[in-house]
């Protein structure tokens, strides 16, 4: 009976020290896919402008932003890119090494006078077929470990690109020319 005990009090502890523990990633309630999304307000400035900004401010901060654009629709103010960035596997040290995956996504910006939405998501696996990145999102996964590991990536790189894509819609000061 002691035996039992303890058996059973060793397998609750390792589950418990089993127990990954995932960043908070946003999904989408309806869909369930991982989704970043705002509504951004900015107040005095018409859809044309926005969408003037969202161009340049996509022109500048990806390398190679022609392959990035997949859809531009001048008349409704609106893009889509196309977005992918290497997933990295960290050991216990620390030490970050290749994974050879890359993570794809969707961004779609759309802008109306006053405001602009930007949402990320179809989040994907680069493969030979369409690999879904929320199979990552399972705790009991058996690479639960790596999956949080890239989880972290994601959430990191997805939340830099947004800080970015929000400097990047604030009109720079207009300089005056005081000569």
């Amino acid at each position: 009976m002691k035996n039992t005990f303890i058996l059973a009090f060793l397998a609750i502890t390792l589950q418990m020290q089993a127990q990954v523990s995932l960043p908070n990633i946003p999904t989408d309630r309806e869909s369930k896919l991982i989704t970043y999304s705002d509504v951004v307000n900015q107040t005095g400035v018409d859809a044309s402008e926005l969408f003037k900004r969202a161009n340049e401010w996509y022109s500048k901060f990806y390398n190679n932003p022609t392959e990035k654009l997949r859809k531009k629709d001048e008349e409704n103010k609106s893009l889509e890119l196309f977005v992918r960035f290497k997933l990295f596997n960290v050991d216990k040290k620390g030490v970050k090494t290749d994974s050879g995956e890359l993570m794809q996504y969707t961004l779609n910006i759309a802008c109306k006078d006053g405001k602009y939405r930007y949402e990320f998501t179809k989040f994907n696996l680069k493969a030979a077929s369409y690999k879904p990145a929320e199979p990552l999102l399972d705790k009991n996964s058996p690479s639960a470990d790596r999956n949080a590991i890239w989880l972290k990536q994601v959430d990191e790189e997805i939340k830099k690109v947004i800080d970015d894509l929000e400097k990047g819609m604030i009109a720079a000061p207009k300089k005056k020319d005081d000569w």
